[in-house]
């Protein structure tokens, strides 16, 4: 029941309380209240900034890991295509073999 008294008195009567000295042409000058407001603007500003820099480093990493990506599948086909040349080179030689024995055998 207390934090109900209390976040209704925070929130209404600080609302009205402003409204109020706003409408008679008076400043708050609750320095508390001030307070609270500027260090609340300064961390949402910070928290922004930080949002904005973690953004641009996950955007960062992304590119490099898409660039990493690329070079390994560059890789992987060159050592393909070298595998099959070496495969269809032991063909060949396979085959050479084969007709040197059968011209011997003969």
């Amino acid at each position: 029941m207390h934090d109900l008294i209390s976040s209704t008195h925070e929130t209404h009567y600080e609302a009205h309380r402003v409204t109020k000295l706003t409408a008679a042409g008076r400043s708050d000058d609750d320095p508390v209240l001030s307070a609270r407001r500027n260090f609340e603007g300064k961390m949402k500003e910070e928290e922004e900034a930080l949002r904005k820099r973690f953004t641009e480093q996950v955007r960062l990493e992304e590119n490099r890991f898409r660039q990493w990506e690329q070079k390994l599948i560059s890789e992987r086909d060159r050592l393909n295509e070298d595998l099959d040349k070496q495969h269809s080179l032991v063909k060949q030689l396979e085959e050479e073999l084969e007709e040197i024995i059968a011209s011997r055998k003969r």
